[in-house]
């Protein structure tokens, strides 16, 4: 329904899948919010395939701009000032609440039928952050003052078929950058830190973390308020001629 010109009718074999599904949902006795979602869907697909009609809960219009807002030299400042931090202040505790906030704007994150795959795992004590930390071997040197650490993963159940093979970790690395953002926004720093490693020690992340065995995981996050005087590596930018082309 958020095509340019919707066919009707439309979603014909969708349907007969959806249906199937919110019947199987049905016998749960504490069926997820998702049942809902799929029941109005189905019901404006109906209506839509009938009438022509497009329902605005399920394909609402995008809400406009506030007047007068510059969100292009907003992100210019959130971008520019967002650099990787390795040397926080470890007596300055980080608000949950910016961390769920945090997480609630890396939850806006486009994702392949919109599945949102993702979760983020938080982390502040001093044993479990030593212990994900000895596994990733890559915040020596600054990884005892890390604040809080996060462990991002997919829930690799959701896709299917050699497809979508690499899905997961496209949609894992769009949320990760993002939640850097969003944690940048809340006025935290962070550090991104790479989780390239072989299934034994992913094993043993999730035996320390509680992750499941559908969980993939991502990357670690190293997350706090970084120490007052801080300094961060010079990074230089590649220039546009090298990041993009255009069709002559």
């Amino acid at each position: 329904m958020a095509l340019p010109t919707p066919r009707r009718p439309y979603g014909i074999k969708v349907k007969e899948r959806l249906v199937k599904l919110l019947a199987l949902a049905a016998e749960f006795p504490d069926p997820p919010a998702s049942v809902a979602d799929g029941r109005s869907a189905l019901a404006a697909l109906d209506n839509h395939n009938s009438t022509g009609a497009i329902d605005s809960t399920v394909a609402p219009l995008p809400q406009p701009a506030p007047d007068g807002a510059d969100d292009a030299a907003r992100l210019m400042e959130l971008f520019e000032r967002r650099h990787s931090v390795r040397d926080f202040d470890a007596s300055r505790p980080v608000d949950r609440t910016a961390l769920k906030k945090a997480v609630e704007l890396a939850g806006m994150s486009p994702s392949v039928c919109n599945r949102k795959p993702w979760h983020v795992s938080f982390f502040d004590s001093t044993e479990s952050k030593k212990a994900i930390l000895r596994l990733q071997r890559g915040a020596s040197g600054f990884g005892d003052g890390i604040p809080v650490v996060a462990v991002i993963s997919v829930e690799r159940s959701l896709f299917t078929g050699e497809g979508e093979r690499f899905q997961e970790w496209i949609e894992g690395g769009i949320f990760a950058m993002n939640l850097v953002w969003g944690l940048q926004a809340q006025g935290l720093d962070s550090c991104l830190l790479n989780w390239s490693k072989r299934n034994r020690e992913t094993r043993a992340l999730r035996s320390v973390t509680g992750l499941s065995d559908s969980h993939d995981v991502i990357v670690v996050v190293g997350i706090g308020h970084g120490r007052a005087g801080h300094r961060v590596t010079r990074s230089p930018r590649r220039t546009l001629d090298e990041l993009c082309t255009f069709e002559n």
